[in-house]
């Protein structure tokens, strides 16, 4: 017996312990939400803020549930039930404050779904409680206790992956369109560089603490002087100087920024034109001389330092040559309504032509290979496929490894294969070009489609495209379809990828809404530790595109299959 007693008293502590440090850690997130809170709306205005409302509901409803999953066991009964009682109204004031936060912020929250479990289990967990007790089943209200604390550790728990730690994050604060105090300004580069900093996996890697926030501290003293595009290109500037090529603020997601109904591309002999509006698509095909007094070179050199640039890196820069704010800000244009594009045409006669900023709509973009019907049709879809005939071929087009709703892709590859089954198709063409990832497991439909179709995995059967764009998930999933098939790729040489413990994820400003996206790794593994671990897209093929690509009817990559197709079938005839 003496033995036992030690046993017991064990039993008894490590509740009390769960208990203890579950509620420091609801405390711990209740102040953390309330200090943010206060610092962005002022401490007089912190409590009619619904996202420590949520907060404070969360502790309401979870505190009692973890005290009785502590002391069910040594409680009596009649004390369990006065206990549920006295709590019960607890309980249900924050299902009403989750409930409240649910309505009014149910477009701002990344975590709403746990919103409305929490108001279920406000509203029905007393009421249940009572009901088990009055029948004298206190193990099935332990059971429920302990099912309700594994769901709030599995809520927290999935932070994990994005945060490094259980830590739920921020609330989401609902963007401005301008920000029109400096307090705003410096509360979103506060939160970006503690953000950054604590989540990045090697964040001076390339670029020393220092230095970094020798920056950081020169942008805080000029923010009330700067207007605000340019706080915002410096803020990107400030993400990119971490030098890897996953680490960014992407531009688009401000909506203080406008463009020009222009958009350039990076070909290998230069930038060229191949997007506009409608009333701009006389200008497609044109190459970019320069923008008012700097060349097409200056103006990408002056642009880069906001882009990812570090090594592996694709340069983007391209992609901030329309955008009027960024390049007001970098000092290329002094007006931005009236911005001097200097153009060459086929025929090496320069021109400029005065582009404003004016919305575009997307149905009225025309990319230039709308107007080349020989090329694949350019569509907005982010997977589509076509049938060439007359080299018994499946032209699919991955556009993006995403699908709008959920078994959308599966459903698509059933579809495609089913009418290349119809159309007793020889060959599949995957083209993977200017995709720029998403969901790494979505392209499974489409192996486990083409493994029931053993006779596809022979050479000179299955064709991939990729080009320099071609990055993340798509990249992973060519370099997977080239390891465990027989498949040749054609195109460009995309950049390499880590092979494993890498992401990138992101984090969103509590004002301007943008989101800052960044590299985190598995392990405690560093940025530096990358160096020569990565997967290689190795391209059979090579065909790099250029400007003489616009003059010709028909996809040169393409082209270049269609021409080793008829070899091979020569071979074979001899």
């Amino acid at each position: 017996m003496p033995q036992e007693e030690p046993r017991r008293n064990i039993s008894v502590l490590w509740p009390r312990l769960a208990l203890a440090a579950a509620l420091i850690f609801l405390v711990e997130e209740l102040v953390r939400v309330a200090l943010w809170v206060a610092g962005w709306r002022g401490f007089l205005l912190t409590f009619v803020e619904p996202s420590l409302w949520y907060k404070i509901g969360e502790l309401l409803i979870i505190a009692p549930v973890l005290v009785l999953l502590a002391y069910a066991g040594q409680w009596e009964r009649p004390r369990l039930r006065v206990f549920v009682s006295r709590t019960r109204w607890l309980m249900w004031l924050g299902a009403a404050l989750n409930l409240l936060t649910l309505v009014i912020l149910s477009d701002r929250f990344w975590w709403s779904a746990w919103l409305p479990i929490l108001v279920i289990m406000g509203v029905f967990t007393p009421v249940i409680v009572r009901e088990l007790l009055r029948g004298r089943q206190l193990g099935k209200v332990r059971l429920l206790m302990a099912a309700i604390a594994l769901l709030f550790v599995v809520n927290y728990g999935l932070t994990w992956p994005e945060t490094g730690g259980m830590v739920v994050r921020l609330p989401a604060l609902k963007p401005a369109e301008t920000l029109n105090t400096a307090q705003q300004w410096r509360q979103d580069l506060e939160f970006l560089v503690s953000e950054l900093t604590r989540l990045h996996a090697d964040p001076f890697a390339i670029i020393s603490e220092e230095e970094f926030f020798r920056e950081v501290e020169k942008l805080d003293r000029e923010i009330p002087e700067l207007e605000d595009h340019v706080i915002f290109a410096r803020m990107m500037m400030l993400v990119a100087s971490i030098g890897d090529y996953s680490t960014a603020m992407q531009p688009w997601y401000y909506k203080g920024l406008r463009q020009y109904p222009v958009r350039f591309w990076r070909l290998s002999d230069g930038l060229f034109l191949l997007g506009a509006g409608k009333q701009h698509q006389h200008l497609l095909g044109t190459r970019l001389k320069g923008i008012g007094d700097f060349t097409n070179e200056q103006v990408c050199e002056m642009v880069r330092p906001l882009t990812p640039h570090g090594a592996g890196s694709v340069p983007f820069d391209f992609f901030m040559v329309n955008i009027p704010e960024i390049l007001h800000a970098v000092g290329i244009i002094d007006d931005m309504e009236r911005a001097p594009f200097v153009l060459e045409d086929s025929l090496s006669n320069e021109f400029t032509v005065y582009l404003q900023p004016e919305e575009v709509a997307q149905e009225d973009w025309i990319d230039w290979r709308q107007l080349k019907p020989g090329w694949p049709e350019r569509r907005k879809e982010n997977y589509w496929y076509e049938i060439y005939p007359d080299n018994k071929l499946m032209y699919f087009q991955f556009s993006r490894c995403l699908e709008p709703e959920p078994n959308d892709f599966s459903e698509f590859c059933s579809r495609m294969f089913q009418l290349f089954d119809e159309h007793q198709l020889q060959r599949i063409v995957i083209d993977f070009r200017l995709n720029n990832g998403g969901s790494t497991g979505l392209i499974q439909d489409f192996f486990y489609r083409l493994n029931e179709r053993a006779w596809l995995n022979e050479p000179g059967r299955l064709f991939g495209i990729a080009d320099r764009y071609t990055v993340a998930s798509a990249m992973i999933s060519a370099v997977g379809l080239q390891a465990s098939t027989e498949i040749l790729f054609f195109g460009e040489q995309p950049r390499p990828e880590p092979i494993e413990g890498h992401r990138t994820l992101s984090f969103q400003l509590p004002n301007c809404g943008v989101k800052v996206y960044y590299m985190q790794s598995d392990e405690g593994r560093k940025y530096s530790q990358y160096d020569g671990d990565e997967m290689i897209l190795n391209i059979d093929f090579p065909v790099e595109r250029s400007s003489k690509d616009i003059g010709r009817a028909t996809d040169p990559v393409l082209d270049s299959i269609f021409a080793y197709i008829k070899h091979r079938e020569a071979e074979e005839e001899q």
